[in-house]
């Protein structure tokens, strides 16, 4: 798993990121989770949109199935008050279809970490 994009250095810019990931595309057992970008040190001026390319490029060499979210909560809150990760999370994939987003949203966690769903019982019902 490429954690937090790999932690780019945004300064570099994406298509810099994505010249040195991109021979990941060819080992599907690699995936990336889309996390850790906006707490990561950036040029000033920068905005959350500003780094919209990373997620466009990961998408490109993992595709929908090889990535997945990740909140980074309680990290996140480190960002500046303006910046909310989930709408940066949203904006990026929202040109999937559903059922890409759901996969980057959750499915893909559960094929990666082999995670079984279960009915959700209460332990105080037991």
């Amino acid at each position: 798993m490429l954690d937090h994009f790999g932690k780019p250095d945004l300064t570099l810019g994406a298509s810099h990121w994505k010249q040195q990931v991109a021979p990941l595309k060819a080992l599907n057992h690699v995936s990336c989770k889309l996390s850790g970008l906006l707490t990561e040190p950036r040029p000033a001026g920068l905005s959350a949109d500003d780094l919209l390319p990373f997620f466009d490029a990961a998408l490109e060499i993992f595709g929908s199935d090889r990535l997945m979210f990740g909140s980074d909560w309680p990290v996140s809150l480190l960002t500046a008050a303006d910046e909310n990760p989930w709408q940066l999370w949203q904006s990026a994939i929202a040109t999937l279809s559903a059922a890409e987003q759901a996969a980057i949203y959750g499915g893909n966690a559960c094929s990666l970490y082999r995670l079984q769903e279960t009915h959700n019982e209460s332990v105080s019902a037991k």
